[in-house]
Order: structure tokens, then sequence, then C-alpha cells
């Protein structure tokens, strides 16, 4: 599905801790910060392209809830919302004209850069929405649900597709958030 392109509307799903829902509902979803991102600063959706996004949204929700510091979980009863994405700049990173850009921009900073080591991505995403102004982004990731990080498991290939809305505000009607499933997470997940 080609989303370089205004007044498209785009379906996510969005896994969290069930006593969030309320909040969401009534302020609109809130970004996450941080460099640990896969696409930056946002609120992270799963959309259709490669699998069931609302399962993995669930999924995600239930690998989430583990917090590996303290060896238990930090909630117990997680949901899944939907909302509709209406992007006014998307960047569709799944297409051939999206990873010429993401190209382009990774060339340009790798000039001015100083030698790291690691992942450069949330610079060279931050580096595309300065420049271009992207709200919304898409891209194919894999991602380790509960059963690939106890297994250890890494791959190449991509097992989800993932929107980062980086305005939620602009980008989500609070009206168009619904939940579509809750559920208390398993007692041993896969």
């Amino acid at each position: 599905m080609p989303v370089d392109s205004p007044n498209l509307t785009m379906t996510g799903f969005h896994g969290c801790d069930a006593d969030s829902v309320p909040s969401i509902k009534a302020d609109n979803f809130k970004c996450s910060t941080g460099e640990h991102h896969w696409l930056g600063e946002g609120v992270y959706f799963f959309s259709a392209g490669i699998s069931n996004p609302s399962e993995d949204a669930q999924r995600w929700a239930i690998a989430q809830s583990w917090d590996s510091r303290t060896g238990s979980r930090s909630y117990l009863k997680f949901s899944v919302l939907k909302a509709e994405i209406s992007p006014a700049n998307p960047l569709d990173m799944t297409n051939d004209t999206g990873k010429a850009k993401v190209n382009l921009a990774r060339e340009a900073l790798t000039r001015r850069m100083k030698p790291q080591k690691g992942y450069v991505d949330n610079a060279i995403i931050q580096w595309l929405a300065e420049k271009y102004g992207f709200d919304v982004l898409v891209q194919d990731f894999y991602i380790q649900m509960t059963r690939e990080r106890k297994m250890g498991l890494r791959s190449r290939f991509p097992n989800v597709r993932v929107i980062c809305v980086r305005k939620p505000h602009s980008a989500i009607d609070k009206d168009s958030i619904s939940v579509t499933y809750t559920a208390l997470i398993p007692s041993n997940p896969i």
C-alpha cells in the first residue's frame, strides 16, 4: 500500500497496558521518547502488509509487559487499540521511493559524521523528518515478541509492518480510537 500521498487514511493497531486506555481515549496518544525506538520518537502501531496487525499488537503488549529489571510483569491486563491515521506528509519506506530517500539521507549524514559504533537510524529519521517534514513513517521490521525473545531468535527478514506517528494530535482523530481486544496476560505466554 503506497502511503507517500496526502489524504490517505491508514489503520493502525497499538498494544498497551489496559490501564492506559482511558487517558489515550480522552487525550489521544503520547509519543514515546528516547533513542531506542525503531523510527525515532512517536507513537507506534502495527499495520497490515506482512502479518495480522491486531495479533501483532496483542503479542507486543504481552512481550512489553515483562520488566526484565524486576523479573515480573509491569501490568497484567492489556488492550489493543485501533486508530485511523491521516498523515499530512507520510514516508513509506516499504517501497523503492521511500528506500531511496532513506539511502540519500544516510549518505548525506555519513559524510558529516565522525566514526561511531552502533546504528545511525535515529539520526537518519530525525534528518528526514526535519528536512522533509514527514509526520508518519512506515517501515517493515523483524521484531522479537515473547517467543522470539525467549529463544533468542534474530532475523534480517521482517515479520511486521510498523507505523510511527510523530505528531499524534494532528494525524489521529481521538474519536477514531477504539478498543478491539482486552485480556489478561497469559501465565506462560509464548
